[in-house]
């Protein structure tokens, strides 16, 4: 018999997607002394003009993947308030530049994280 429990999404984007078991091995920043990656560029995405329209706000949950040059790779959608938006929230993580995570010893590793991009319409 299957059993599929819903995670909560905290920790549900820790944990990369189903990939294959020689890949990377991810650390979890704040856990033995890895450090949290830092943004450098991390510019908002702009709304859509439907999103807009209908006046849709809220956060979109992504858990991704920062490497050892700090490139964002592996999204993985969690929760979003708009098909649209989420499009936006991902387009644009192309953008971003990030400080990769560190180990005790300075080495850059690999690490998966939560990021979450707030859309809000301001009157």
């Amino acid at each position: 018999m299957d059993y599929h429990e819903k995670l909560e999404a905290a920790f549900e984007t820790g944990f990369p997607a189903i990939e294959d078991a020689s890949s990377h091995i991810y650390y979890f920043p704040g856990l033995d002394g890895i450090s949290q990656p830092k943004c450098i560029y991390c510019p908002n995405p702009d709304y859509t003009d439907e999103a807009r329209a209908k006046k849709i706000q809220g956060n979109v949950l992504l858990s991704v993947s920062v490497d050892e040059k700090g490139t964002i790779t592996n999204a993985r959608v969690v929760t979003n308030p708009n098909d649209g938006l989420t499009k936006k929230a991902v387009n644009i993580l192309n953008n971003w530049r990030m400080e990769p995570s560190h180990d005790l010893d300075g080495k850059p590793v690999p690490v998966r994280v939560s990021i979450e991009i707030t859309f809000r319409l301001f009157n």
